[in-house]
């Protein structure tokens, strides 16, 4: 048999009636020869299968692998493999077959030759959508040799002398030959299934396998592959047999080609390892020779690492670093072999000691099932900080300088704060590490009052911690002058006697139960005091001063000044008030005793407050605490000095009111982003105007939702030119309308009935509405003849306060089955052929292009015709035409013009063999005909003269011509037949329906006939015109005008 390659492939399918464009453009041997590469790559986006590496044209090929540069997005590669070489690593021992279990196989590890031939150099695959492309090259083209690749699904390794790894069932394998001649011969791919009982049934000794794209059978759709006609560059390093350019790689050294995964009938297709073998023959048991691999990770593979730090770092990031997969990834993490919940990206953060693991999940090429990668783990140590303890200290002012401490040794803290023995830390200035770092601990000066100084120690598991040191540096006693006023006394005025100093002291600063030694004057100059509890004539501006020395030996002095005043001079004041919000037109929390300053009262005296304005109201308990006090209460103090003065002062309040602040027509609650105008949006308005918006809203009061939680929070507050704030709040339940899920169904018309259009509805949904084409109220579908219904369903549910909603597409199609009729039954059956065409009509009338050895017999003629070729495709298109003018035929062809179109075109391109082979298989999909004998005159009955060799001859001679062509709206037929008959003239659409007759009697050679045909024809149409006469019929192909 002679083996085709497939150069180009358009396929055609049958689904809703139409017929997509046909297999074409297959090349042979003699076609390579003639051109430097033919392959299939223009139904590929991409060089792969051009019989080259390079991208020099644009498209991406095996050099963007090389680099890994420019790959598409979701892409798995291989990489650019090297075999090992001098010496090379080959397959050896009679177990080492691809229909045997890999743990059988053996190997030689640098430490063996394949023949040139078969030496592989350089190998790799890639998978681009469900699309695997691979290439192998090899050293030498001095012969015809096999090549196999294998898809292995286990993480098949290569070890010295065997491998690891085992098959699992989807592994695929892709084998092929390489003819020395220059083409891929046979091709094929097998699912490996491991025994007969898994479905295995190749090869007869084993059952391992199944062929999934027989070599018998070539589906170029799935699989194909090219090799190299010339010479061809390499970005790598590469070296052939006797070729003085290196890198250059010669003609049938390089293969490559692809498997359309995805449209295989495989269950799963997650892939972890790929190896390329070359072998003696292209049978499943033939003995394999060299080989290389590498990873091919479609399963995923995934690591993480080990996290031991301080507690002070957690929580910490574990990440996970996937390998290969099909996105989108999908991750789940467990800790101490526990999923942890709604974890299921590459990362999460840990802060818990424990053994984490996760797994990655990625899709199966073409979406066949899912890849799951192994478990990685990592163990997750967290150390402890060092446990340390702030200290503090207190000293008094060094007496050199005041409010400072010198020579204080830190390191005498560090054993109290918790730092071991034999370890130091680092010292710094101030509350943490941020200040200057102390350069000698053992002898620190002007430590002042409150200084902070910081130790750092780090242990041995490198955890740091910190704590402090805080001083409290005490002055010298702290003593306060004080001054006293008295009015004068009633016997002496202008002094005072019985003045007790010793009384002062507490406030001068001095301890209880301690005394201090009194002076006459300022400082302790001047005469000690006899008896400082009671000292007499004391006049206007006399100074005493004390000298008190602590328990520390710290000595200070302070004094106190008489001033003998008249009566005290009060101040009557005046305040003003918000009302608090909780009691409209009232204040509370008043603190009279705060006015007193300001009265004129000294601090530390002692007052006494009454309601009203005078001494004649009731006295205030709590003068530091009123409670009530509304607009213009007056309240009066009575202040009397340590010698009895009295004076008395009042306070007014005015209690201002607060301003009514209100949010303007709120919105009913709850509320749906959809009920709201989108031109408009949801804009708040606050009444006094001019205050401020916070919550759920901009500055100018526009909503602006948190769709993060659904009750939304809206506040308005404002202030009045009196300082008195209010405010308002609402609150209301709020969603985000959601987007209407979309669904796409597809039926054939009789299963209309089965459209259940319930199942898009959840089972809590309630006010269920129904709208669209091909829907009634109660949801029921009602489409019944092909076409698309687009439904729209509406819904509530107790969880959304927004209606819900779907939006779902059903087309409905007529399935039709594909038929065909045998040139066999065409020819048997004259009686059969539709009323377009008949036995004698001339084939080259009919297909145009037709070679001129064929055009001139008739269409009978024609399907009688042996040989190949031409020939073939001569009698296989007179059947395929028949099929396709049938009504009675369900053929992939819908219309007569495009298969005499296809026909024309294989016969200009020198493409008849392909397509003649091609029409033949549609000619045998299955003929619905029959129920008649068979007819085997010559011809059809209005060919019939004196038989069928007069009618087939005459139709040579005889004949009509037809002007002008194109035409437009008239057409005159002029006969050419040497007799007198009555005509019929037939007037046909391409697809064979009889548009119009017309008759005319007694007409003869040279004669012609008017027909108007305007109203029937469309521009740029092809029509057939039929003319039977008394003896004979004929017919032609004609085109209306544009």
């Amino acid at each position: 048999m002679e083996n085709i390659t497939y150069s180009e492939v358009k396929f055609w399918r049958k689904g809703n009636g139409k017929t997509n464009s046909f297999v074409r453009c297959l090349a042979i041997i003699f076609i390579i020869l003639l051109f430097p590469l033919i392959t299939i790559a223009q139904t590929h986006p991409y060089g792969f299968l051009d019989g080259n590496v390079l991208n020099d044209d644009g498209k991406l090929d095996w050099q963007n692998v090389y680099t890994n540069t420019g790959l598409p997005a979701g892409s798995i590669s291989t990489g650019i493999q090297f075999d090992r070489e001098l010496p090379d690593d080959i397959f050896t021992g009679g177990s080492t077959k691809d229909h045997l279990p890999i743990s059988g196989w053996l190997n030689k590890l640098q430490d063996g030759s394949s023949s040139d031939k078969t030496n592989i150099l350089q190998a790799g695959a890639i998978l681009i959508e469900g699309r695997i492309y691979f290439f192998g090259n090899r050293f030498s083209n001095e012969g015809a040799t096999n090549i196999g690749f294998w898809f292995f699904k286990d993480d098949v390794n290569i070890l010295n002398g065997t491998f690891d790894g085992e098959h699992e069932v989807g592994d695929l394998l892709v084998v092929a030959e390489i003819s020395k001649g220059g083409t891929v011969g046979k091709i094929a791919a097998y699912e490996w299934k491991g025994s007969a009982a898994n479905g295995g049934n190749v090869p007869s000794s084993a059952k391992s396998l199944i062929k999934i794209v027989d070599e018998e059978h070539p589906q170029p759709n799935l699989l194909a592959a090219v090799v190299n006609a010339g010479n061809v560059s390499t970005p790598w390093d590469y070296q052939a047999k006797g070729e003085p350019i290196a890198n250059v790689m010669p003609p049938i050294t390089f293969f490559e080609g692809f498997i359309n995964v995805a449209d295989l009938p495989l269950n799963n297709a997650c892939f972890s390892s790929f190896l390329v073998e070359t072998r003696a023959s292209f049978s499943l048991t033939s003995i394999l020779e060299d080989f290389v691999g590498s990873n091919f990770n479609v399963q995923p593979l995934v690591s993480i690492d080990d996290i031991a730090d301080c507690e002070s770092e957690f929580p910490r990031e574990l990440v996970a670093t996937p390998t290969g997969g099909i996105p989108p990834l999908n991750y789940e993490w467990k800790k101490d072999g526990v999923i942890i919940p709604d974890e299921d990206g590459a990362s999460i953060m840990v802060s818990e000691e424990g053994t984490y693991s996760v797994t990655v999940t990625g899709s199966g090429v073409g979406g066949i099932g899912t890849c799951t990668s192994e478990a990685d783990t990592a163990t997750v140590t967290i150390y402890e900080n060092p446990d340390l303890t702030n200290q503090t200290d207190e000293f008094c002012e060094d007496a050199e300088g005041s409010g400072k401490v010198d020579d204080i040794d830190l390191t005498g803290y560090e054993a109290a704060i918790g730092i071991p023995g034999g370890s130091s830390g680092t010292w710094y200035v101030g509350d943490g590490t941020g200040g200057a770092l102390v350069s000698d601990a053992t002898d620190v000066d002007g430590v002042t009052n409150g200084a902070i100084y910081t130790v750092s120690y780090t242990d041995e598991n490198t955890c740091t911690s910190t704590a402090k040191v805080t001083f409290t540096i005490n002055d010298l006693p702290d003593l306060t002058d004080q001054t006293d006023q008295f009015c004068e006394d009633p016997e002496d005025s202008g002094s005072v006697d019985d003045i007790d100093l010793t009384s002062y002291e507490a406030a001068i600063g001095i301890p209880g139960g301690s005394s201090g030694t009194w002076y006459v004057g300022d400082g302790t100059g001047g005469a000690l005091v006899s008896d400082p509890s009671d000292v007499d004539g004391v006049t206007d501006g006399s100074i005493y001063t004390v000298s008190y020395t602590d328990d520390n030996t710290c000595t200070n002095t302070a004094k106190i000044t008489f001033t003998i005043y008249d009566l005290p001079d009060l101040t009557d004041q005046t305040d003003d008030f918000c009302e608090d919000a909780e009691d409209s037109g009232k204040i509370d929390n008043i603190d009279l005793t705060g006015y007193e300053s300001a009265i004129g009262i000294p601090g530390g005296s002692s007052v006494t407050w009454y309601e009203g304005d005078g001494t004649g109201g009731a006295e205030v308990s709590d003068a530091a605490d009123i409670d009530g006090v509304t607009n213009g209460a007056i309240y009066t103090v009575s202040f009397s000095d340590g010698n009895s003065c009295t004076n008395t002062a009042k306070v007014t309040f005015t209690i201002n009111a607060l301003p009514e602040v209100n949010i303007l027509e709120p919105p009913s609650d709850p509320v749906c982003s959809s009920d709201v105008d989108p031109s408009l949006g949801l804009v708040f308005l606050g009444s006094p105007s001019g205050g401020t918006w916070s919550g759920d809203v901009d500055t100018n009061g526009n909503f602006v939702p948190d769709l993060s939680e659904s009750t939304q929070t809206i506040r308005y507050d404002y202030t009045d030119g009196n300082g008195c704030s209010n405010y308002d709040e609402i609150t209301f339940e709020y969603e985000d309308q959601p987007q209407d899920d979309i669904f796409e169904a597809t039926y054939c018309v009789p299963d209309a009935g089965l459209v259940d259009l319930s199942i898009y509805v959840p089972a809590d949904a309630t006010n269920v509405e129904y709208s669209g084409n091909g829907v009634d109220s109660n949801g029921n579908f009602t489409g019944n003849s092909a076409g698309v219904y687009l439904i729209n369903i509406t819904y509530n549910v107790p969880a959304h306060i927004c209606r819900l909603g779907a939006s779902i597409s059903i087309t409905l199609e007529n399935c039709v089955v594909d038929e065909g009729c045998t040139l066999g039954y065409w020819k048997e059956h004259t009686d059969r052929w539709c009323d377009a065409y008949v036995t004698c009509d001339r084939y080259g009338d009919i297909f145009t292009s037709a070679p001129s050895a064929i055009a001139n017999y008739s269409l009978l003629e024609v399907l009688n015709l042996g040989g190949g070729g031409i020939y073939n495709l001569g009698r296989q298109s007179v059947a395929a035409l028949l099929n396709t003018c049938s009504s009675e035929v369900g053929f992939a062809y819908s219309d007569t013009e495009t298969l005499i179109a296809d026909v024309n075109d294989a016969f200009t391109s020198d493409e008849a063999g392909a397509f003649g082979i091609y029409l033949d298989g549609l000619n045998q999909a299955g003929c619905p005909l029959g129920g008649t004998s068979a007819t085997t005159a010559p011809s059809s009955p209005e060919c019939d003269v004196t038989g069928s060799g007069f009618a087939l001859s005459t139709s040579l001679v005889s004949g009509f011509s037809v002007a002008p062509v194109p035409f437009v709206d008239q057409l005159n037929v002029q006969y050419h037949f040497d007799y007198v008959s009555d005509v019929n003239i037939q007037f046909f659409n391409f697809s064979g329906q009889l548009l119009q007759n017309f008759k005319f009697l007694g007409v003869t050679s040279g004669d012609i006939s008017e027909l108007n045909v305007g109203s029937l024809v469309s521009p740029g149409q092809t029509y057939i015109i039929k003319v039977n006469t008394d003896k004979e019929s004929f017919s032609k192909t004609i085109i209306s005008s544009e």
